[in-house]
Order: C-alpha cells, then structure tokens, then sequence
C-alpha cells in the first residue's frame, strides 16, 4: 500500500516537488507528525522557515501548507515530505 501512495503523492506533486519532498524527509526535518482517525496528517517541516502542513488523505489528497506555494493551495514540498515521513519512503 505504502508504494500505492507514494506514486500517488508522485502524480498529484510532480517530479520536482516530489522529489524536493523526498530529501527533506531523508534530511529529518519532519517533526511532530500525527495521523487522527478522520484521515488528516499534521506536521512540522522546516525549510526556510518552520512550515504547519496539514493533508486530508483520501481518493484525492488535499495539501495545505503555511508556505507561500501552499497558501495558494498548491501540493508543495513541506506537504510532500510530511506524507513521505508517515509512510516511512524517506529512510
């Protein structure tokens, strides 16, 4: 299932987003990540600033971020890299 949702998050970001994603949940900059029962994943990722992600899992997935690509509504790294941590892609 977890290859099922990581190409999911591939198709729905991009391959550059994604990948951006990947190495910052390789590099541990995800933090205070939780998963409730409704199906909504929140953390912290840091960039260049610290970024509040939150993403409602479902068929399709909506990213919100406190970065400026993510305010706009846009699936972005932060949003990628927290959904990478919980299916533990990132090593």
């Amino acid at each position: 299932m977890a290859v099922l949702a990581d190409r999911a998050v591939l198709l729905e970001a991009g391959y550059p987003t994604y990948r951006r994603g990947l190495e910052c949940a390789e590099a541990g900059r995800v933090s205070s990540l939780r998963f409730t029962r409704g199906g909504v994943l929140t953390a912290r990722v840091a960039g260049t600033r610290r970024y509040r992600v939150q993403v409602v899992l479902g068929e399709e997935p909506t990213f919100s971020c406190t970065c400026p690509l993510g305010e706009e509504g846009a699936v972005c790294t932060h949003g990628v890299a927290a959904v990478l941590a919980w299916l533990g892609v990132a090593a």
